[in-house]
């Protein structure tokens, strides 16, 4: 198996996980709380990983945008928990997990990536999905 295939696995089995797991701790606490633990936790494993990513750290563009990202998936994590607080998780997490389709079209309408008839086609099944399993 390539390596790129065993870390997308392993994102699924984790990403997975995490959308579980906040289903049970928003029954115990306030999402805000649950973000603030999430941090936490997210600094725990930064710190435990961090000798062994050799880390250098440099200002540029690719700082500006690791730190964007960091904005972006921390903001993604709140609205995912007040999600999970009101709904089903079964449901959220679905549409919720629809999210490269933004990544895509990102991709295409900034890097130029192009869309194939097929990709466009499930990703049209995609949205469909999102609105039968949303009602």
């Amino acid at each position: 198996m390539e390596t790129w295939l065993v870390y997308a696995v392993a994102t699924l089995l984790l990403w997975g996980i995490s959308g579980f797991m906040s289903k049970l701790a928003v029954g115990y606490m306030s999402p805000n709380r649950v973000l603030g633990y999430q941090v936490l936790g997210a600094l725990l494993t930064g710190v435990l990983l961090f000798p062994s990513l050799e880390l250098k750290f440099e200002f540029g563009k690719g700082a500006f945008f690791g730190i964007l990202l960091g904005v972006s998936a921390i903001l993604g994590s709140l609205f995912f928990l007040l999600s999970v607080e009101l709904g089903k998780v079964s449901v959220v997490t679905m549409v919720s997990a629809l999210y490269p389709l933004v990544t895509i079209l990102l991709a295409f309408f900034f890097l130029k990536e192009p869309i194939t008839l097929k990709q466009g086609m499930g990703m049209i099944l995609a949205l469909i999905a999102m609105a039968l399993l949303s009602s």
